[in-house]
């Protein structure tokens, strides 16, 4: 049987992922920092996915064909095996704490199999997750472990839109291990990545421009729920599915989505009818009554997410490069710069706001000098 390691075994490691390989015939080790998770999966030895699209629920079951370890346990034998493809589905901010764990064992791997490869595919919600990764790696192995990674080592991103709020209570309820996602029909991998044998799995699409669809997925799905946490908390809404169905909210995301898609199309090629048909496809997922996302995750840690190479500071840039005023995003990101939620990140956010006044925190947060023409048009504009 063929073998896939998953480092992660979260919501979309265990919910997404491991569905997708499970599809293709793939016999999933996950690891997971988390010992409860690990010990439960263990014993269990089965899981419910709650899919949820516009027409209702339907629940499937994985039973048998995974097991989980700690990352504490010693997975030598897991690396050793020929045709070794790793899937990374962890937070950015875990990615990290990720490439320290796994560069030992591409050492171990370069030692004892050095002309057999290894891919890895990086789920991280970034742009060019693969391109940060192999420089984390980088900066960890010397010698022939980096003549390894250089060689053999394939890393690939993803384009992906599964969209996995927590699992609604009731369903927990009944299985302590359920995930709740939109099913999502597909994930796009890097078709010239690999050095070893690509992944075979029937929702595994070979792309030929991920580059493109990753950056696309980023700057309109990621950016869009951002936008509805900034604008819909304000106006007293808790969920995605509540900020979308407010017709100026809708106004605003659907001029976002805009200007986000004429940047785009200039620095990817992509044509005014797939820009059009991508817009419906983002409403569509926004507007599945089943996937009412809590605002408070969707607009956490606005420190990342403001940030100059993010969701929104990115799609701003490129529309202003491509000749267009930003008016709608610029809107969006200012909102989060006055944005409530506790967690860290967003309480540093507004420490700076309040600490050292709008622009000085653009240019903190988001790179961005005051005197440029993206900061003036975010700091004119109102929320």
């Amino acid at each position: 049987m063929k073998k896939a390691i998953i480092w992660g075994a979260g919501r979309i490691g265990r919910g997404f992922v491991a569905d997708l390989l499970h599809e293709g015939g793939y016999f999933i080790e996950f690891v997971d920092i988390d010992r409860e998770l690990v010990d439960l999966l263990n014993a269990r030895g089965r899981y419910t996915i709650h899919k949820a699209d516009a027409s209702g629920v339907r629940t499937e079951v994985i039973e048998g064909g995974f097991r989980a370890h700690h990352t504490s346990d010693e997975l030598s034998s897991m690396f050793l095996q020929e045709d070794c493809l790793v899937d990374t589905a962890v937070f950015k901010n875990d990615l990290e704490t990720v490439a320290d764990m796994l560069a030992p064992y591409i050492a171990l791997r370069a030692e004892r199999m050095p002309s057999s490869a290894l891919d890895i595919i990086t789920n991280v919600n970034m742009v060019s997750p693969e391109l940060a990764f192999r420089s984390m790696l980088e900066k960890r192995l010397t010698g022939a472990a980096r003549e390894y990674l250089d060689k053999r080592v394939g890393i690939s991103g993803i384009f992906m839109m599964c969209i996995s709020p927590d699992a609604k209570p009731e369903m927990l309820a009944e299985d302590p291990l359920a995930v709740y996602n939109n099913g999502f029909f597909e994930q796009g991998v890097d078709a010239h990545a690999f050095r070893g044998k690509k992944p075979d799995a029937p929702r595994m699409r070979l792309s030929d421009r991920l580059e493109a669809e990753e950056a696309r997925k980023l700057y309109t799905l990621n950016m869009a729920h951002c936008a509805l946490a900034y604008l819909g908390t304000p106006r007293g809404y808790k969920t995605s599915f509540e900020a979308v169905n407010d017709p100026a909210i809708a106004e605003i995301l659907g001029g976002a989505l805009d200007e986000a898609g004429i940047g785009l199309a200039a620095e990817f090629g992509f044509s005014e009818t797939e820009t059009a048909e991508w817009k419906k496809i983002i409403f569509d997922l926004l507007l599945n009554p089943y996937m009412a996302d809590p605002l408070s995750r969707l607009g956490a840690d606005t420190r990342r997410k403001l940030s100059g190479n993010d969701r929104l500071m990115m799609p701003a840039k490129l529309c202003l490069k491509a000749g267009t005023r930003p008016v709608n995003l610029a809107r969006v990101i200012r909102a989060g710069y006055a944005f409530e939620n506790d967690d860290p990140g967003t309480r540093h956010v507004r420490g700076l706001v309040s600490g050292v006044g709008l622009e000085n925190a653009l240019c903190a947060t988001g790179s961005i000098d005051k005197d440029t023409e993206l900061a003036r048009i975010i700091i004119q504009e109102e929320c």
